[in-house]
């Protein structure tokens, strides 16, 4: 069996990853202007055992935590796959100078979730509170959110 071919690939891999590393350019991480309120469309996937949720509002006092899992911190270093990198929500964050922006968020495991202010042409990481799996925990918090309100009457 010839060696070099099953050296090769690994080879291969290793040296695109070493030579893409750079791919994304130059690329600013863009910043939130400041926030006065969020709604959330949640989306079914039944492998991570998230249900839908048509829409729901973010308490105000929550804002700032959301705010955190959301706020671009890099650009996401890895390749976001349509089909493993499961879109779980879109946030809409409304700004306190009337304007709004639309993320875009992905499921990328132990991570902190992936975060797109460009309808995915980009990926970002969103923040971290110390929970490792980002967009679980943004799906939690909305679930919670979703409970509280309906509760309330919502």
């Amino acid at each position: 069996m010839n060696v070099y071919c099953c050296i090769r690939p690994v080879v291969s891999v290793f040296a695109y990853a070493v030579l893409c590393s750079g791919c994304q350019g130059k690329s600013t991480t863009p910043q939130f202007k400041p926030v006065k309120g969020m709604s959330a469309t949640v989306y079914a996937v039944p492998d991570l055992g998230i249900s839908a949720i048509p829409k729901v509002e973010v308490p105000q006092d929550q804002l700032p935590l959301l705010v955190t899992l959301l706020a671009p911190s890099e650009v996401y270093p890895f390749k976001i796959s349509q089909i493993a990198s499961y879109h779980v929500a879109d946030i809409v964050v409304e700004h306190v100078d009337g304007t709004s922006t639309n993320v875009m968020v992905r499921w990328t495991g132990d991570n902190p979730a992936a975060v797109s202010l460009d309808n995915g042409a980009s990926f970002f990481c969103g923040g971290s509170d110390g929970f490792s799996n980002g967009a679980l925990r943004i799906v939690h918090l909305l679930n919670k959110y979703d409970y509280q309100n309906r509760e309330a009457g919502g």
